[in-house]
């Protein structure tokens, strides 16, 4: 061992080196992978190992982003060969959608990624993408969507909520907040596109609008009574909009939303609904409002009980 030797600071028990950043394009030739067939790139990402220091998984999934904006072509065929072999990495495949949702422009993009999406396979880790993808781009300005790239979404985002609502995972506060949890996850985004999906056809309908359509309307409320961590985070997004769903839909805003601040009914969805009321609403009404009183008293009551009750305590 002719490194052998005394190790540096050794009167620290802890010490903290020089800081240096590592480029992830560093020591790829990007010219020689995208004149490949992008299942080599493929191979070597699904074997590149989490935790080593050079060229590890973060690296290559790092690199899909300016890959596919050289050679979007190459992107696309990327996409199928990872469908292909079956992987269900969600890892992976949040990758791809990632690097697609800060390239996808314009319309003529969101075509041929749509029709690239729509010949893929029903996988859980792929429309969990898809679901970012799409709730974060397509009612964008920039992407001046037309009536045929929405339609075409919906259709895929109804896919990705049968696919993504079967699984029964626990909902966690991950980040120590509801709605930040929610919008990093697949519920969250679903329940966001079906909001401005909402307020899309609202607009289109003018003078004809009759409340929001039935079968929107089922899959919110499979979202509100839902106990599973898609459908909970679903419905934490969809609350910080309660004040739209009221303008569109009153009865179904009163029947459906407002018992959901009802701490007798249920303390934990009150808990978190009211956490993003109070910190994240989008905009109210004073008949909302209204409805919304003997909540407000409620929740007072309820505070006043347990300040009255931590006093108590401290002085017992």
């Amino acid at each position: 061992y002719p490194n052998f030797g005394e190790r540096e600071h050794p009167d620290f028990d802890h010490w903290m080196g020089s800081v240096g950043f590592i480029d992830p394009k560093e020591g790829f030739d990007f010219n020689k992978i995208l004149s490949e067939p992008p299942s080599f790139y493929l191979d070597a990402l699904q074997k590149a190992a989490s935790n080593s220091v050079r060229r590890d998984k973060w690296s290559y999934s790092s690199n899909l982003k300016p890959l596919f904006t050289q050679k979007k072509e190459w992107g696309y065929s990327f996409m199928e060969a990872l469908a292909k072999t079956g992987n269900v990495d969600a890892e992976i495949w949040n990758s791809v959608f990632w690097a697609w949702r800060e390239i996808i422009k314009s319309k003529e993009d969101w075509k041929q990624i749509l029709n690239v999406i729509e010949s893929l396979p029903e996988q859980r880790a792929l429309f969990a993408g898809v679901a970012n993808l799409i709730s974060n781009g397509v009612f964008k300005e920039e992407a001046k969507s037309d009536e045929e790239i929405i339609a075409r979404a919906a259709v895929l985002m109804d896919k990705a909520w049968n696919i993504c609502s079967k699984a029964e995972e626990t909902p966690d506060d991950s980040f120590h907040d509801w709605l930040t949890s929610a919008i990093n996850h697949e519920g969250g985004w679903i329940g966001e596109f079906w909001v401005h999906y909402c307020s899309h056809l609202r607009q289109k309908a003018g003078t004809g609008w009759k409340g929001i359509p039935a079968t929107l309307r089922s899959k919110m409320e499979d979202a509100l009574k839902g106990k599973s961590r898609v459908k909970v985070y679903a419905r934490i997004v969809i609350t910080q909009w309660m004040s739209y769903i009221f303008a569109w839909d009153k009865d179904f805003a009163v029947d459906n939303f407002l018992p959901l601040l009802d701490w007798q009914r249920d303390a934990i969805v009150a808990q978190q609904t009211w956490s993003v009321l109070l910190n994240y609403r989008q905009g109210t009404s004073v008949e909302l409002e209204q409805q919304m009183l003997p909540y407000y008293r409620q929740s007072a009551e309820r505070l006043t009980a347990m300040l009255k009750g931590t006093t108590e305590k401290t002085e017992q």
